[in-house]
């Protein structure tokens, strides 16, 4: 059995919070980006930090765009995970002749005070004949409550209960009806 020394405090609380999955507001959440073209899969690699969102901070990112003539863009697509791949999308196209060309990501992620709960995207598309320059990747927060989460869970805890008394007031009747 090997044992590890930690003699420096600053090395251990920095190990820990690196073990912890809890964000707090401004920290870098992973962001992984994965491609597909011509029926050949990438593996995920890390987005760099400059492009990747920060825990409830709204963001905005724009890059260049594909150019629309290049033909090797046509059935290219990417997906995109969040944290360690809790939250993923799926494929994502990023030209085509019916859908045009991918102009803009709205990301959606949900948080509570240490956590992302889910996320959500929308994807908009430019003409081919007038292509958008750049893709805006954008990437915006909603706080969910914890009040909010309590109630929902008293909720189901409450129909869990009375769904359990209601089962076995209908055992009890069915026992007496029988004997």
């Amino acid at each position: 059995m090997t044992t590890i020394r930690i003699r420096d405090p600053c090395v251990f609380v920095t190990l820990l919070l690196a073990l912890s999955d809890a964000y707090k507001e401004g920290t870098l959440v992973p962001l992984m980006k994965r491609s597909v073209f011509q029926q050949d899969v990438g593996e995920w690699v890390s987005v760099l930090p400059r492009f990747s969102p920060r825990f409830a901070e709204d963001t905005f990112i724009e890059l260049d765009n594909f150019d629309p003539n290049d033909v090797n863009a046509f059935g290219y697509k990417m997906a995109f995970s969040f944290g360690d791949h809790e939250f993923f999308t799926p494929w994502i196209l990023v030209m085509s002749e019916e859908r045009g060309l991918l102009a803009q990501v709205d990301f959606l992620l949900r948080h509570d005070a240490d956590s992302i709960l889910s996320m959500d995207y929308v994807t908009r598309y430019s003409t081919l004949d007038e292509p958008a320059e750049h893709l805006h990747i954008n990437f915006r927060w909603e706080s969910v409550d914890e009040e909010d989460r309590w109630l929902g869970q008293l909720v189901l805890l409450l129909g869990g209960l009375l769904s359990t008394a209601f089962l076995v007031a209908s055992l009890r009747e069915s026992r007496n009806t029988t004997s």
